[in-house]
């Protein structure tokens, strides 16, 4: 199996108990996958936000888009700079806890933005 190319679909069965199940599996370099998800997260910023271009580094990407976001924001937004760059450019494995932490972090960024912080 290769990462990264869609859903892998997997079938298990039990034919003498009468068992059969199935699922969708999709299967990722947790570091290819949150190095994804930001650049996919902030270049749909670029509609929202006037600030930011396609050339900014991630710290340049934050401290543009703190002018323009509630201050709630910014501590999930750096959460998810950190991780970013943690999995970009480090040489240490990346691994489920990372990419964890940045699905959450993205997830109170959004609730943030919208002002639902809880």
């Amino acid at each position: 199996m290769e990462l990264g190319l869609g859903p892998v679909e997997l079938e298990a069965s039990a034919p003498q108990e009468g068992l059969k199940a199935r699922a969708k599996l999709r299967i990722v370099d947790y570091r290819e996958e949150v190095v994804r998800l930001f650049n996919q997260e902030f270049s749909e910023s670029q509609d929202r936000f006037k600030a930011t271009r396609p050339d900014l580094t991630a710290r340049e990407l934050y401290e543009a888009l703190k002018e323009g976001t509630p201050r709630e924001a910014h501590q999930h937004l750096w959460e998810m700079v950190q991780l970013f760059e943690e999995a970009k450019y480090s040489l240490h494995p990346i691994d489920r806890s990372h990419y964890t932490r940045y699905i959450r972090a993205s997830q109170q960024y959004r609730r943030a933005l919208s002002g639902e912080e809880s």
